[in-house]
C-alpha cells in the first residue's frame, strides 16, 4: 500500500520538476501534517481517540517527515560516502581517489553495465543488494519518467532509502505487539522511532544504511515470532532476514550472536521438556519392548523438527548472504571483515577514557552542531542521532539545542527503563536478550571507534538499532506504570483493610506503606510525562528543523 502511493508520487514530482524543491515539499508537507492534527482533534472530540488510534496517527506523521524530507534533498546533500557521480557520466581527465568510488558510482556502474565491477575500488566492496534495488529503481523510473538528464534520473535511488526507513517505522508496533507492549506503551515506543530525526536523514541517503537496517529490525522481529513459534514460516522469514541483510551490509552479520542465543535456549528448553516427558513416561511403566522404548525416549528427547529447521535457515541465510563476500575473496583476495581504509584526520584525543567512558556535558550545546574535532563516542552518537554530522545555520540552532536535550532525556529514561522492566518482569526476552543486543551494538561501537580512530567511526547510523531497544523498553516501563497507577488506591484518611479495629502502631505502620506507595504514584507519574514531554519536544523541533533546511 506505501509503495503504490509513493512511487506515483515521486514520478510525478519528477516528471513536473517540483522533485527536489525543498521549499515546496516542505508547504506541502506542513499541510499533510495539518490534516493528521485535524484528524486527531476530531477523533478527540467524538471520543474515538484510543491509544492505538494515536499510535496510528504518530506512524503518519513519521511517513510524512521521512517522505518530504528524501523528495526534497538532493541525494548529494548531507549524504555518506557519496561518491564522484559526475565522473561517471561525464568523465574526468585529472586522476580519481579511492573515495571518488562512493555509492552513487556503484549504482551508476549497475545501472549503466547491468553486471557487477571486476574492480574492487573505494565503496565497491560492500554487498550489492542496495545499490542492484537503486538500479532497478532508475531503469523502471526512466521507463515512466523518459529524462536522459542521468544525473537527475539518478535520483531515483532514494526510492530504495526512503522505502526502506518507512517500513522500519512500519514493523516497530508488529515488535510491541509481539512483546506484548500495548497502548501507552506502544504510542511511546512508535513514537520515538517515528520522530528521531537520524530516520529522517536515512530516508534521503544514497548509501546502504537504511536497508540494512530495515532487516536489522526484521530480524529482531522474527527472532522473537520464532522464539514464540519455531514454525517454518518464521524460521524462513528469519533466514531471508538475514540473507538479504548480509546481502545488504555485512555488519548485519553481528545479529547471529543475538539470534543464535535464542535459537540455542530455545533448543535447550525444547531438550528438557522432552526428558521430563521421558521420565513421566517411564515412570508410568508403559508397555513396549526395549528397543521400541528407547526409540521413543531418544525422539522425546531430541528435537528433530528443531534440527531440520536449523538446518533449513542456514540453506536459505548462508547462500544469500555469504555469496558475495566469498566471491570477493576469491576473486580480490577481500578479508570477511574487510573496512575501507580512510586517509582523513583522526582524532586529536586517543585516551580510552576521555573518549568511551566520559561525557562531556560542557559540548553539549556549545557547540551546538558537531565540532570536526570531536572525539568522544557518547557525544558523538547523541549529536548524529540528532542531526547527523552536518552543518547547519545558526538560525536553526536553538531547534538544535531542542532536539539534543530531549533525546538526552530520552536515552536516561531509557536506561532507568531497563532497571524499572528488570525489576517487573523475569521474562527471558526483556532480561537477557535485548540488554545482551544493546550490549552487542554498543561494544561494537566502542571496538570500532577504537580500531578506526576518524570522527566518522563514531556515527550513530551504524548501530541505529540501540534506538528500537531504548524505544521498547521506555515503552514496556510506561505500560507497567499505567497498571501500577490502575492498581494502586492513594487514600487521603488512613483507615486499616476491612474496617478493622487497630491501635496506634497498627494504625501507624498502615499509614508508611501507604505513603509509600503514594511516592512511587507521583513517581510514575513523573516519569511518564516526562518521557511524553521529551518526545512530544522531539517530534515538533525536529520536524521544524528539517522542514526548514
Amino acid at each position: 500500500m506505501l509503495t503504490a502511493l509513493f512511487l506515483p508520487l515521486f514520478w510525478v514530482l519528477m516528471d513536473s520538476g517540483y522533485l527536489n524543491d525543498a521549499g515546496w515539499i516542505a508547504e506541502k508537507a506542513w499541510l499533510v501534517l495539518g490534516v493528521w492534527a485535524v484528524a486527531a482533534l476530531v477523533l478527540a472530540l467524538g471520543g474515538k481517540l484510543d491509544w492505538e488510534r494515536a499510535a496510528g496517527l504518530l506512524i503518519l506523521c513519521g511517513l510524512t517527515l521521512r517522505i518530504s524530507y528524501a523528495l526534497g534533498t538532493h541525494s548529494y546533500i548531507r549524504h555518506h560516502d557519496y561518491g564522484d557521480i559526475w565522473w561517471f557520466v561525464y568523465g574526468h581527465t585529472e586522476e580519481l581517489g579511492v573515495h571518488d568510488y562512493g555509492h552513487a558510482p556503484y549504482i551508476l556502474y549497475l545501472y549503466l553495465n547491468r553486471s557487477l565491477a571486476d574492480f574492487n575500488v573505494g565503496q565497491f566492496y560492500h554487498p550489492p543488494l542496495f545499490h542492484i534495488l537503486s538500479a532497478l529503481a532508475m531503469r523502471v523510473t526512466y521507463k515512466i519518467v523518459k529524462t536522459e538528464d542521468l544525473i537527475y534520473l539518478f535520483e531515483a535511488s532514494k526510492i530504495i532509502s526512503c522505502l526502506a526507513s518507512c517500513y522500519t517505522l512500519l514493523l516497530t508496533p508488529k515488535i510491541c505487539r509481539a512483546l506484548g507492549i500495548r497502548q501507552m506503551g506502544k504510542c511511546l515506543s512508535v513514537g520515538v522511532m517515528a520522530f528521531l530525526p537520524m530516520f529522517y536523514l536515512m530516508a534521503g541517503w544514497v548509501n546502504n544504511d537504511g536497508l540494512v537496517l530495515f532487516f536489522m529490525v526484521w530480524i529482531v522481529l522474527y527472532t522473537i515470532r520464532w522464539y514464540q513459534n519455531p514454525a517454518w514460516g518464521n524460521t524462513l522469514l528469519l533466514a531471508l532476514g538475514f540473507g538479504l541483510g548480509m546481502m545488504s551490509k555485512m555488519s548485519c552479520a553481528l545479529l547471529a550472536f543475538f539470534t543464535g542465543a535464542v535459537m540455542l535456549l530455545r533448543f535447550l528448553r525444547t531438550v528438557e521438556k522432552g526428558r521430563q516427558r521421558m521420565t513421566a513416561e517411564k515412570n508410568s511403566g508403559q508397555k513396549g519392548s526395549a528397543p521400541e522404548k528407547r526409540s521413543a525416549r531418544l525422539a522425546s528427547v531430541i528435537p528433530g523438527s528443531l534440527l531440520l529447521k536449523f538446518l533449513g535457515f542456514l540453506l536459505v541465510a548462508a547462500p544469500l548472504g555469504l555469496a558475495y563476500p566469498i566471491r570477493n575473496y576469491v576473486k580480490f583476495g577481500q578479508a570477511f571483515n574487510y573496512v575501507l581504509e580512510l586517509n582523513i584526520p583522526q582524532v586529536p584525543v586517543k585516551d580510552f577514557a576521555a573518549r568511551f567512558l566520559a561525557f562531556p556535558f560542557g559540548r553539549l550545546s556549545d557547540p551546538v552542531f558537531l565540532d570536526a574535532q570531536e572525539y568522544n563516542l557518547n557525544l558523538f552518537l547523541l549529536k548524529t542521532a540528532s542531526f547527523g554530522e552536518f552543518a547547519y545555520s545558526e538560525e536553526l540552532a536553538p531547534w538544535g539545542i531542542a532536539i539534543v536535550t530531549a533525546n538526552m532525556l530520552l536515552i536516561l529514561l531509557a536506561l532507568a527503563a531497563v532497571v524499572l522492566v528488570w525489576r517487573f518482569t523475569k521474562e527471558f526476552f526483556w532480561r537477557w536478550a535485548m540488554p545482551g543486543l544493546w550490549l552487542l551494538l554498543y561494544g561494537s561501537a566502542v571496538v570500532f571507534a577504537w580500531k578506526y580512530p576518524y570522527p566518522c567511526s563514531m556515527d550513530a547510523r551504524y548501530v541505529a538499532l540501540t534506538v528500537l531497544m531504548g524505544a521498547l523498553y521506555l515503552g514496556k516501563a510506561v505500560q507497567y506504570g499505567v497498571l501500577y497507577l490502575r492498581k494502586t488506591a492513594w487514600q487521603k484518611r488512613v483507615c486499616m483493610p476491612g474496617g478493622k479495629k487497630a491501635d496506634g502502631t497498627e494504625i501507624a505502620k498502615e499509614a508508611v506503606k501507604r505513603t509509600g506507595k503514594g511516592i512511587a504514584v507521583w513517581l510514575w507519574r513523573a516519569y511518564g510525562l516526562l518521557c511524553l514531554a521529551s518526545l512530544a519536544v522531539l517530534s515538533v523541533a525536529g520536524g521544524y528543523f528539517f522542514l526548514h533546511l
